[in-house]
């Protein structure tokens, strides 16, 4: 709960956190009386000291003014979040505290100049997610023999994002020439996977036509998004 609390701070920042926390607050507070084997007339701040856990909501600040700290320090990278609104806040508080202005960009929206229904939708195969883990090599071989005898024709390129420790990052392939890029600590691994086939694409569309393009990604989710034309993502 506290990994889901961390990874949706963004969201809670921009809604009605407290609404959210409380009931969330109500799930800790029952884990913590069996952990401790307290009784249920036990106070709730008595659960936090004994357990040494603080209440949902400090924790809340705490991520959130971390998340702050570590996004501003790469301003040049533009993040669709909201919760970088100027009348956030903590925002103000954390800003007051420092006597610095954080430096935050947030992605703007990018709208097509046609309406999505008349956008033809990529070719996306998803059914090799449905193939049987075999041993690393025998599976390789096997991605390797569709590639050769469906794909023969196409300029190969490969797409991965990662976050290795406090680091996030992605890369492409393209022809076996390798691009790389470091993110902001704060960006999630689908952040980084959705940018890397998207830098990935832009970078085909500069090649002279024709040209047949099969992109190789791992991350189910963002080949998912990818299908959804009306998705609210701008990195889709």
């Amino acid at each position: 709960m506290l990994c889901t609390t961390k990874y949706a701070i963004p969201i809670l920042t921009h809604t009605d956190n407290y609404a959210a926390l409380k009931l969330l607050d109500s799930i800790q507070s029952a884990a913590l009386r069996l952990a401790l084997g307290a009784l249920h007339t036990s106070l709730t701040f008595s659960l936090y000291a004994e357990a040494g856990v603080p209440p949902l909501q400090l924790r809340f600040l705490s991520f959130t003014a971390n998340f702050l700290a570590s996004t501003a320090q790469f301003p040049q990278n533009p993040i669709f979040l909201p919760s970088l609104c100027p009348q956030n806040y903590l925002r103000l508080s954390l800003e007051a505290h420092v006597g610095k202005h954080l430096r935050l960009e947030s992605l703007p929206p990018i709208y097509s100049s046609f309406p999505p229904w008349t956008l033809a939708l990529p070719v996306i195969r998803l059914d090799l997610a449905a193939l049987p883990r075999f041993p690393n090599s025998t599976y390789l071989k096997h991605i390797k023999a569709i590639v050769v005898n469906e794909f023969a024709s196409h300029t190969l390129s490969y797409t991965d994002g990662s976050k290795s420790g406090t680091r996030t990052g992605y890369a492409f392939s393209i022809n076996g020439v390798i691009t790389h890029h470091r993110l902001m600590n704060s960006a999630s691994i689908f952040s980084a996977k959705l940018l890397a086939i998207y830098s990935c694409l832009s970078r085909l569309s500069l090649l002279l036509p024709p040209h047949k393009f099969l992109l190789l990604s791992d991350s189910f989710s963002s080949l998912q998004a990818v299908q959804d034309i009306h998705s609210p993502n701008p990195i889709v």
